[in-house]
């Protein structure tokens, strides 16, 4: 006995990389509608764009990298690692997307889970990126250094207590 008629239906088939891009689109809307940070309007692309490059710069007893480049007028998307002794500790996909007139910095780490924040603050060369409901970092600024260096400084609560770490890293293209 059919129970159901068949037909011919056309599917979407939405893979695993599309799923995670509308969880995060749908997860920056929101992050970015309410936060209790303010976020900027009318950012546009140019005051972003001096984060566009490769740089790199000690840290402990590794190296800290950050890449960077211009994808479109709304996004800007980078990668970041820490290797120590030729092993990597830590990697992470990097973007800066802009959603309406509001700019949102993801980080998507080694456990695939977007981390995502607002922008705050922008002028010629800095960025601040603020949420207040992950643990570390709630805070992360972007320096653009008159030395043309960029200093990178993360803080929010780790065990409850409040921690910065700063990266200090010079352009290497």
């Amino acid at each position: 006995m059919t129970i159901f008629k068949t037909k011919k239906v056309k599917h979407i088939t939405v893979g695993f990389s599309s799923a995670v891009l509308i969880l995060i689109l749908i997860s920056l809307v929101n992050v970015l509608t309410s936060s209790p940070f303010k976020a900027l309007k009318n950012i546009n692309q140019d005051q972003c764009s001096w984060i566009v490059g490769h740089w790199a710069g000690e840290f402990g007893d590794g190296i800290f990298t950050e890449k960077w480049k211009i994808i479109d007028e709304n996004k800007i998307i980078g990668n970041g690692c820490y290797v120590q002794n030729n092993d990597t500790i830590f990697k992470e996909e990097l973007s800066l997307i802009k959603i309406g007139n509001n700019w949102g910095y993801i980080s998507i780490a080694d456990d695939n889970i977007p981390i995502l924040f607002t922008l705050t603050e922008n002028n010629k060369n800095k960025m601040v990126f603020q949420n207040s409901e992950h643990d570390f970092p709630t805070k992360i600024v972007y320096l653009l250094k008159a030395d043309s260096s960029l200093l990178v400084t993360v803080e929010g609560k780790k065990f409850g207590i409040l921690m910065t770490d700063e990266y200090k890293m010079k352009r290497v293209k």
